[in-house]
């Protein structure tokens, strides 16, 4: 018998084979700074993480003290429209809190408590966020300010609940007290 030869072009072995030199390159790149690249990526959801963090500290805060403040309360209402814009431009940002977390995707290992402890925190700013909108159009109504002082105590909770020890952020806190 006779083996059979089967006709091989250039241009077939090329296509077949610098695909696989490609595959092996990129492989062998990638399982080279595996560990590194782990390393990387935890660092830059720690990252992400801190910056929802100060975000939604920062609003729940603003919030805060927009209705600390005697005159800015007063005028909030009263239907102030340019302090409503403000208001209501940080409530938005608290309402979507828990949407922040999860667009960061899978939290690393090391930091699947603090994403745990995040959503908690958005709990909070999430459902204070909707009692100031219900307790500030019921106070507006003339229906007493029951509702706002339940979602002071929501936003504290939120703020309590963020998780700064596990994401570092003492310096951040520390810079905004």
């Amino acid at each position: 018998m006779t083996p059979v030869r089967l006709p091989v072009r250039t241009g077939d072995v090329k296509r077949t084979i610098l695909p696989l030199i490609v595959c092996f390159l990129l492989l062998a790149t990638l399982s080279a700074c595996g560990g590194d690249g782990k390393a990387k990526a935890a660092e830059r959801y720690r990252l992400s993480m801190r910056t929802w963090a100060t975000e939604m500290m920062g609003s729940a805060m603003q919030v805060s003290g927009m209705f600390s403040d005697e005159q800015t309360a007063s005028a909030l209402l009263g239907g102030d429209a340019a302090r409503e814009r403000k208001l209501n431009a940080n409530l938005r940002k608290l309402s979507s809190c828990s949407k922040g977390v999860k667009a960061l995707w899978t939290a690393p290992p090391e930091y699947r408590r603090a994403r745990a402890k995040a959503l908690r925190a958005c709990t909070h700013f999430e459902t204070g966020a909707d009692l100031i909108k219900l307790g500030l159009t019921a106070a507006q109504g003339g229906l007493g300010v029951d509702l706002l002082e339940g979602a002071a105590s929501d936003l504290q909770d939120g703020i309590i609940a963020v998780p700064v020890g596990d994401l570092k952020l003492q310096q951040d806190v520390d810079q905004h007290s």
